[in-house]
C-alpha cells in the first residue's frame, strides 16, 4: 500500500458517523441556505440590484439594526427580512417593525449610511435620495400566524408567506425582469412614482383600429370589439393577469396557470424563426382608452360608426390591460439580461 492509500484510509477511519441531530442539523441549514438564495434570486431576476446589507449593524434613530436585504430599482428600495423560524414569533415581527420606523423616521441618516457604506452604489442611491419608496418585506419560511389585530399593528411590514414567495419566485424564474411590473402592482405603484420625477403622462397611440359594428358581434349590452396591433413590449408594461386587486384569494389561481417551459418555447420559436404569431391575443382594455378622429376629436365608443377611421388611445400605465387569452405568447417577449441566450435577437 502506498503512502498515499494509506493516508485516504486513515482519514476514512477518523471521520466518525453523524448522528441523527446532526443531519438534522445539517438539512436545516442547506434549506436554510436555499431559502436565503431563493430570496436573493428572486429580486436579481426582477432587475433589482442587490445591495449586501446583512450582518452589518447600524445606528438609526433610538435602534441598532441590521438589514438582511436591500434590493434597489431605481427610486424603489425594498428591505428584505428572512425568517426561518416559526411563524407565531411576534416577538421578531415587533422588533423588525420599530426598526423600520426609526428608517423611515430617520431617512436622510439612512441614505448617508448607505452611500458611505457602499461608495461603489453612491451615485445611484444619490440620483433618487429625494424619491425613494421605501418597502420592507418580511418573507417567512413558514405560515405566519396573525391576528387582524396584529396585521394592523405591524401595518408598515409587508408580509410574504410561502404561497406569495413562491409566486414572486416563480414569476421571476420565467419571465426575469418583466415580472418587475407584477410586483409594482402588489406594492400598489403608479409609473409616476417609479423613477424620476416627470417620467409620467405619456400614452400609447394606435392607430386606425378596427372598431366591429354591433351587429357583427352579437352584443347589445354597450361592449364594443376592437382589433388592434400593439408592441410586445407596450403590452409586457401594460399588461395584467386575472387578478386585479385581491392577491391572497387568487394568486394561486395564476400561479397553475403559467408555464416555464412553454414560455421558453415560444421564446426560442420567436428567436430561431425570426417570425411572429398571427392569432388574436384577447385583452380587455380599460375605461380610460380614448378613440379620436383624425382632427383629434373625441369620440365616445357608443358614437363610433362601423369601421369608422380612428385612433385609439391607451394610456401608457402599467396594469391596465386585462389579459383574458395569451399571456404565454405575450410573456415570451420578457425582458431578461443582456446574456440570457435569446434576449439580443
Amino acid at each position: 500500500m502506498t503512502k498515499k492509500a494509506d493516508k485516504k484510509k486513515k482519514s476514512k477511519k477518523k471521520r466518525k458517523a453523524l448522528t441523527e441531530e446532526q443531519k438534522k442539523e445539517q438539512l436545516r441549514k442547506r434549506r436554510e441556505a436555499a431559502f436565503r438564495k431563493k430570496i436573493r434570486s428572486t429580486f436579481t431576476n426582477m432587475g433589482f440590484l442587490s445591495i449586501p446589507t446583512a450582518n452589518k449593524h447600524f445606528k438609526i434613530g433610538y435602534r441598532v439594526v441590521e438589514l438582511d436585504y436591500l434590493f434597489i430599482y431605481k427610486n424603489v428600495f425594498i428591505i428584505g427580512e428572512d425568517t426561518c423560524g416559526k411563524g407565531k414569533d411576534k416577538g421578531h415581527i415587533r422588533k423588525k417593525s420599530e426598526a423600520f420606523r426609526e428608517i423611515q423616521g430617520n431617512m436622510a441618516d439612512f441614505v448617508i449610511w448607505l452611500q458611505n457604506e457602499f461608495p461603489e452604489n453612491k451615485e445611484y442611491i444619490e440620483k433618487y435620495r429625494n424619491r425613494i419608496r421605501l418597502y420592507y418585506i418580511y418573507i417567512s419560511q413558514a405560515k405566519i400566524e396573525l391576528t387582524d389585530d396584529e396585521k394592523m399593528l405591524y401595518s408598515n411590514l409587508i408580509f410574504w408567506d410561502t404561497e406569495t414567495f413562491a409566486y414572486f419566485n416563480r414569476m421571476a424564474q420565467c419571465i426575469y425582469y418583466s415580472a418587475r411590473y407584477d410586483l409594482f402592482r402588489f406594492l400598489g405603484l403608479t409609473n409616476d412614482q417609479i423613477g424620476s420625477s416627470g417620467s409620467a403622462g405619456n400614452k400609447t397611440v394606435i392607430k386606425a383600429p378596427i372598431i366591429y359594428p354591433e351587429d357583427i358581434t352579437g352584443f347589445r349590452n354597450g361592449v364594443r370589439i376592437v382589433s388592434f396591433m400593439m408592441s410586445a413590449e407596450d403590452l409586457l408594461k401594460t399588461s395584467y393577469v386575472l387578478r386585479k386587486d385581491n392577491w391572497e384569494e387568487s394568486i394561486w389561481l395564476y400561479q397553475r396557470l403559467i408555464e416555464k417551459e412553454k414560455i421558453k418555447k415560444i421564446r426560442a420559436f420567436l428567436a430561431d424563426k425570426g417570425s411572429a404569431f398571427y392569432n388574436n391575443i384577447i385583452v380587455a382594455l380599460p375605461d380610460s382608452v380614448r378613440f379620436e378622429d383624425e382632427a383629434g376629436n373625441f369620440i365616445k365608443a357608443d358614437k363610433i360608426g362601423d369601421f369608422q377611421r380612428c385612433s385609439l388611445i391607451i394610456p401608457d400605465e402599467m396594469n391596465t390591460v386585462c389579459v383574458i387569452d395569451g399571456q404565454h405568447r405575450i410573456y415570451a417577449h420578457y425582458e431578461a439580461p443582456g446574456n440570457e441566450k435569446y434576449e439580443s435577437i
